[in-house]
């Protein structure tokens, strides 16, 4: 696992435009890395919900599990992937493996199966969300940002169904490999967002099940 740095940021007071602009003239020259698109999550906790406490108890050394897919049609899972997510202070990284395509009628014994192939027996199904997200890169390659908007939740708990909670965050993450920390300091200081913790399986888990 390569760790690398990612800081979030949240946007207060400004439209989706504006954060752009502000992206296209930051003085490292960031760029569209490609088109954007839609990702698409289920999250999977403990019963207990382990993975929400911790986050929100501050614990430094956390997991978080989620199938990712991408594109607008949330109905039918392509490529979607298995993905273990380790984060540890500001450094983060994930492991993920490939797991079958399927249509969502066939949601509950795909995720069995799924759960099955990655050795996670013991977790469940409590997240869904999707957000559009845009994709920029500097010109040297080295830092990356993403602007997440259209956020939407629902809860395998109450019945697993199309998103459609709809959240008016904006959501900006940059990214970096560990060994940038010095150049980062200057890209940090062209990017006027408030910086904060902010996960969107928390974000989710309050909205809709306030445990």
């Amino acid at each position: 696992m390569s760790a690398r740095i990612e800081l979030k940021y949240t946007p207060v007071g400004l439209s989706y435009t504006q954060c752009l602009q502000i992206i296209r003239q930051h003085p490292v020259s960031f760029v569209r890395a490609f088109p954007d698109r839609w990702v698409n999550n289920i999250y999977f906790d403990t019963p207990g919900l382990s993975a929400y406490y911790d986050n929100m108890s501050g614990v430094s050394v956390r997991r978080k599990y989620r199938i990712r897919w991408y594109g607008e049609d949330w109905l039918s899972l392509k490529n979607p992937v298995m993905e273990i997510k380790y984060k540890e202070n500001q450094l983060g990284g994930k492991q993920s493996f490939d797991a079958p395509n399927f249509k969502w009628e066939m949601i509950h014994e795909s995720l069995d199966r799924i759960m099955h192939l990655g050795h996670l027996p013991n977790l469940q199904a409590t997240l869904c969300n999707r957000y559009l997200r845009s994709y920029w890169k500097s010109m040297d390659n080295r830092f990356r940002i993403t602007l997440d908007r259209s956020l939407s939740f629902s809860s395998p708990r109450m019945g697993l169904v199309l998103p459609t909670y709809d959240s008016d965050e904006l959501i900006c993450e940059l990214k970096y490999d560990h060994i940038l920390r010095t150049e980062a300091d200057f890209v940090q200081q062209y990017l006027p967002f408030r910086r904060q913790r902010f996960s969107k399986y928390v974000h989710g888990v309050i909205t809709l099940l306030a445990p």
